[in-house]
């Protein structure tokens, strides 16, 4: 029996909240936490919190405040609870300001070195990491304006022109991250579920 691909899917209001996230800090790095369920060999994401005191610079991003991010999750925690919502910390995303030259998708050590600390902090047995590789883009002949996605094997882009001549260039990776005593990171796809919406009469 061929063995079912773990992957990472995006609904809810995880996916525009990331998007509005990494523009908006743009060209500095954005940085929150993932929350959502397991559910078979699927991460499902169903809300993302960009994390609002985080110090941010065009290549990192890090907590400036811990004890604001605590109080976050633990409000979730309660709220999880009291409303039998099911969702959990998965894990985080940040993005990578990617200027001239290509930005590597991949988990840097830095990157390797703050799930460590979650581990130690929240003591998980694994972490979800997505990372968005944010480009900004000018034409010199108009485009037609609008949200255009490109599917990879593992990855997912996204090209939002918000004017005839300009866009974010925006490539979704995903990365599950085991906190075991010799670290394991491995790709993950990453996909989307669209969210039906009945337009207003």
């Amino acid at each position: 029996m061929k063995k079912l691909e773990e992957t990472v899917e995006l609904t809810g209001s995880s996916y525009y909240t990331m998007l509005r996230s990494v523009i908006e800090t743009f060209p500095r790095e954005s940085s929150g936490d993932l929350l959502g369920r397991k559910l078979n060999t699927d991460y499902i994401c169903i809300n993302a919190y960009p994390i609002q005191t985080a110090k941010r610079k065009p290549n990192s991003v890090r907590y400036d405040d811990y004890e604001a991010v605590k109080r976050v999750r633990a409000m979730n925690k309660a709220v999880n609870i009291l409303g039998g919502l099911g969702t959990y910390l998965l894990g985080g995303y940040h993005s990578h300001i990617c200027k001239n030259q290509d930005v590597e998708s991949a988990l840097s050590k830095g990157d390797i070195n703050h799930i460590k600390d979650e581990f130690d902090e929240l003591n998980k047995n694994y972490w979800i990491e997505i990372t968005l590789n944010i480009r900004e883009r000018k034409y010199q002949k108009p485009k037609q304006m609008g949200e255009f996605v490109i599917r990879y094997p593992r990855k997912l882009r996204v090209i939002l022109r918000d004017d005839e001549k300009h866009c974010y260039d925006i490539t979704f990776s995903a990365y599950k991250v085991t906190n075991t005593k010799k670290t394991k990171i491995k790709e993950l796809k990453v996909k989307r579920r669209k969210v039906k919406v009945t337009p207003l009469k």
